[in-house]
């Protein structure tokens, strides 16, 4: 079968007017060739500018498509989705419209996935946080410019569709969608990583720009519909792990991914008698798997153990304290830069080397 292009980039929008032209331009720049590319915006109805920023792009190129809802769908499932039916190449990459990528991110992705025959390739990205750039330090022990992922390990690559080049007939093949979830990308992508045969990780390359200091989701309360979808997200999640006879890889996971329910919770924004309620649904669900759940963050664990002695009380506490902190700007930046596992770099010198 012949392609008019190499990859679908599919782009979910809605109010990102300050990133758009940053991210469309880095898609024209691409080494790869913007005529081997076909990027597909799909704009959520946006009430900014984003709508006339697309449309004035794809009046200069072709291979611009747009997409405008008629109705707003509260999150990238929807829009991805329809990304996914409208795109037209043997591979697909996913990028959210805040974020950006490197000129050579494409070329690099697909060479890699030919020459190697792979369903999917996976590499490492860099945070963007305020004008600074990191990286991982664990990425400059890595002697192999790509490993090949086993049926184990490949579960636990980064839980995000960015960063991925898949495979379209992975996708069409198995009718793979996005849930109308939260924790949606995570369940898509351990989909496809299930369902494929040949998963390639390039440990030494960051070609994805990953903002990690957006304000705007800072400052978002969440509301009891969004709690609960993204419970909704981790019963799918457990689902599809049990659906596939991996039930011996759901303890290891919820522990990576159940600190993210957490931080859900802190920023609810709901009374006591509804958060206890929100608790129990935790409860409920940690119950419902067959293991102990053992964090790696010792607070979260602590907290985590009162929950399931049914000490809401005491766990309500620790999250007010916990969600003024979080909520902080100053200390998040503060522990990022000082205590995790990254290393400050400069942008132009990455791939130096």
């Amino acid at each position: 079968m012949e392609y008019n292009y190499k990859i679908s980039i599919i782009i979910p929008t809605y109010n990102r007017e300050k990133y758009l032209k940053n991210l469309i331009d880095s898609l024209i720049a691409q080494t790869i060739g913007f005529d081997n590319l076909e990027a597909i915006l799909v704009d959520d109805c946006s009430t900014d500018n984003s709508k006339s920023i697309i449309k004035n792009y794809a009046s200069k190129y072709n291979n611009i498509k747009p997409i405008f809802l008629e109705k707003n769908t509260g999150n990238p499932s929807i829009p991805r989705n329809k990304g996914i039916e409208h795109s037209t190449s043997p591979y697909i990459l996913f990028i959210d419209a805040d974020d950006n990528i490197l000129p050579d991110y494409c070329s690099t992705l697909y060479e890699i996935a030919i020459n190697e025959k792979a369903d999917i390739v996976h590499c490492e990205h860099i945070r963007k946080m305020e004008n600074s750039y990191f990286i991982l330090k664990s990425i400059e022990k890595m002697d192999k410019t790509f490993i090949e992922e086993n049926e184990d390990n490949k579960l636990y690559l980064r839980g995000t569709v960015w960063g991925n080049l898949f495979k379209k007939s992975i996708i069409a093949e198995n009718h793979l969608k996005f849930e109308d979830t939260l924790l949606e990308d995570s369940v898509f992508a351990k989909q496809c990583y299930i369902h494929s045969n040949k998963v390639l990780k390039m440990p030494k390359y960051c070609g994805y720009i990953y903002k990690v200091d957006n304000n705007e989701s800072l400052t978002h309360k969440v509301s009891l519909t969004e709690f609960n979808k993204f419970i909704e997200g981790f019963e799918t999640l457990k689902n599809v792990l049990i659906d596939n006879n991996l039930e011996n890889h759901l303890v290891e996971m919820m522990n990576i991914h159940i600190p993210m329910l957490f931080f859900m919770f802190f920023k609810l924004k709901v009374n006591k008698k509804e958060k206890k309620r929100c608790l129990e649904k935790i409860y409920r669900f940690e119950k419902s798997i067959n293991g102990e759940i053992n964090l790696k963050s010792k607070p979260l664990n602590i907290l985590n153990n009162y929950l399931l002695k049914e000490q809401y009380s005491k766990v309500m506490i620790i999250s007010r304290i916990c969600g003024l902190i979080y909520e902080n700007q100053h200390v998040k930046n503060f522990f990022f830069k000082n205590y995790s596992n990254i290393k400050e770099i400069e942008l132009k010198n990455l791939n130096e080397g």
